[in-house]
C-alpha cells in the first residue's frame, strides 16, 4: 500500500530546514576545531616551557614556536652560505667583549738542566710562555698603634696625629673592603667568615662581618644620598617597587634609576608618600608601570607607562581564553613596532598622531559584547595617554626594564634571606649599600676600592 505523497513545499521547508541545521553544526565543528588549535598551540607552549625548566641546560625558550622557527631560519641561513657552518666560539655578534687581560707581576723561568741530547749535539731551544695564577697566602698580623696627642694648656686645643686608620673598629680598610665585596657578591655572613678564616687565618664570628658591613654601610651614606640626588636632576627616571619584608612587616622596596645610576630605598609604604618623598619637585620624565601613584605625573605628558606590561596583559588575556583577543594583541604589537620607529624623530606632532591612531584601532573593539576583550581594551584605553611619551621626549625607554633589572640582587637576597632583621636600621643600610654598590658595578668600579676611599 503506497502512501500518500507529501506537498512540495512541506519537502522543500523542512530540507530548507536541514540545511540551516547543517550549517550551524558545520560552523559549530569549526569553532570548536579552532579552539582546539589554540589549545595544542598552548600545549606545545607549555611544554616546551617545562622541558626548559626540568633540564638546566636548555634554553627556557626551547619548544616553543618561536624556538623553533629561529633554529630553522638559521638553518636554511646556513645552507644558503649567509651565516657560516658552525657557530664561532666567544659572544655573540654585537656584545661587549670580555677577554681576559694579561698582566703579569713577575716573571719565573723553568730551565733544562743539560742543554745537550742523548747524541752528542747541543739542543736548541726557545721559552714558550704560560700565565699561571697562583695563590698567596696573606698575612694577617695585629698591629698596636699608638698616636699622639697634644693638649695645649693656653687655648685648651687638643690635636692629635693624622692615621688612614677606620674611625671605629680594629680592622682596617682592606679587611672592610673585601669583606663588603664578598657580601656584595650575596655571600651569607657565616660564609664569609668561614672564607676569612680559611684564606686569611682571620677567625672572626658571624656577628663581626655583620659589624662591619654596619660600618661600611655608615660610610657611605652621604655618597648615597649623592647618587639620589643625580638622579633627581637626571631628564628622566626609571621606577619600580617590590615587596621586601623587614622586622616581621611588609615593606617596600623602590628602586630610581637613571643611565648608570641606581638608588634603592626600603620603605613601609607603597603609596604616593614615597613618589612625593623622592620625586615631589622632579619635572623629568618618569618610566613606570600603571600602578595608581605614578598617575601624578600624567599631566604635562611626563608620565610613560612600560609598554612590556601592557602587551603581557594581553598576552596572558589571550591565552587565559582560548585565543579570543589573538587579534587585539597582533594590532597592539604592531601599533609598538610602528611607535618605536617613529620615535627616531621624537615630537610633540608625532606623538599626538600616534594617540589619535591608538584610539582608532581601539575604538574598533570596543562594545564587543565580549567581557574580556572590553576589560583589556578599557585598560589599554587609560594607558593610551601615556604610552607614547617616547616619542615626544628623546632618549626616554618604552618599557621600564632598567628599574625592574635595578631589583634583580634585591629579589635574590629576598629569596636568600626571606627578609630584613634588624628593623629601620638594618633596612637603611641596606639600601645605602646596594645603592653604591649597584652603581659602581654599572660604572665598572671595584667595589674593594671604593670602600677603601670611603672609610
Amino acid at each position: 500500500m503506497r502512501g500518500s505523497r507529501r506537498p512540495r513545499g512541506e519537502l522543500e521547508e523542512e530540507n530548507s530546514q536541514l540545511r540551516q541545521d547543517l550549517s550551524q553544526l558545520r560552523d559549530a565543528y569549526n569553532a570548536l576545531l579552532e579552539r582546539d588549535e589554540v589549545k595544542q598551540r598552548r600545549i606545545e607552549m607549555l611544554e616546551g616551557t617545562l622541558a626548559g625548566l626540568l633540564n638546566a641546560n636548555t634554553p627556557s625558550s626551547a619548544g616553543s614556536s618561536v624556538y623553533e622557527a629561529r633554529k630553522n631560519a638559521e638553518k636554511e641561513a646556513r645552507k644558503e652560505g649567509r651565516l657560516p657552518p658552525h657557530k664561532k666560539p666567544g659572544g655573540r655578534p654585537g656584545h661587549k667583549g670580555k677577554t681576559r687581560r694579561h698582566a703579569p707581576t713577575r716573571k719565573e723561568y723553568y730551565r733544562l738542566k743539560n742543554h745537550t741530547c742523548g747524541c752528542g749535539a747541543k739542543l736548541r731551544g726557545r721559552f714558550k710562555p704560560r700565565d699561571i695564577f697562583k695563590l698567596i697566602p696573606a698575612h694577617v698580623e695585629e698591629v698596636r698603634c699608638f698616636i699622639e696627642h697634644a693638649y695645649c694648656p693656653c687655648c685648651k686645643k687638643t690635636v692629635s696625629a693624622k692615621t688612614d686608620l677606620p674611625k671605629r673598629g680594629s680592622y682596617d680598610k682592606a679587611i672592610l673592603g673585601t669583606v663588603a665585596e664578598l657580601r656584595a657578591a650575596r655571600l651569607p655572613y657565616a660564609a664569609i667568615a668561614a672564607l676569612l678564616a680559611a684564606l686569611w687565618h682571620l677567625k672572626v664570628s658571624k656577628s663581626t662581618v655583620i659589624t662591619m658591613i654596619n660600618r661600611v654601610a655608615d660610610a657611605l651614606s652621604g655618597r648615597a644620598k649623592s647618587i639620589m640626588k643625580m638622579i633627581q636632576k637626571a631628564p628622566h627616571v626609571h621606577v619600580d617597587e617590590t615587596s621586601m619584608p623587614s622586622g616581621g612587616l611588609t615593606s617596600w622596596a623602590w628602586v630610581f634609576a637613571y643611565a648608570d645610576l641606581r638608588a634603592i630605598w626600603i620603605r613601609k609604604s607603597r603609596g604616593g608618600i614615597v613618589v612625593d618623598t623622592y620625586l615631589g619637585d622632579y619635572d623629568g620624565v618618569v618610566i613606570s608601570d600603571g600602578f595608581a601613584p605614578y598617575r601624578r605625573f600624567d599631566p604635562g605628558g611626563r608620565h610613560q607607562q612600560c609598554w612590556s606590561h601592557e602587551i603581557r596583559a594581553v598576552e596572558h588575556a589571550s591565552l587565559s581564553h582560548d585565543g579570543r583577543l589573538e587579534d587585539l594583541l597582533a594590532d597592539v604589537r604592531s601599533m609598538y613596532g610602528i611607535a618605536k620607529l617613529a620615535s627616531a624623530a621624537p615630537s610633540p606632532s608625532v606623538r599626538a598622531a600616534l594617540e589619535q591612531s591608538m584610539e582608532k584601532m581601539l575604538d574598533r573593539y570596543r562594545n564587543s559584547g565580549d567581557v574580556y576583550l572590553d576589560k583589556a581594551v578599557g585598560r589599554l584605553g587609560r594607558a593610551a595617554h601615556n604610552l607614547f611619551a617616547f616619542c615626544e621626549h628623546a632618549g626616554v625607554d618604552p618599557t621600564n626594564n632598567v628599574a625592574e633589572r635595578g631589583l634583580r640582587d634585591l629579589v635574590v637576597r629576598r629569596k636568600i634571606s626571606g627578609q630584613i632583621k634588624g628593623g629601620e636600621a638594618a633596612a637603611f643600610r641596606l639600601s645605602v649599600f646596594l645603592t653604591c654598590v649597584l652603581t659602581w658595578r654599572l660604572q665598572g668600579k671595584s667595589v674593594l676600592g671604593e670602600v677603601m676611599r670611603a672609610v
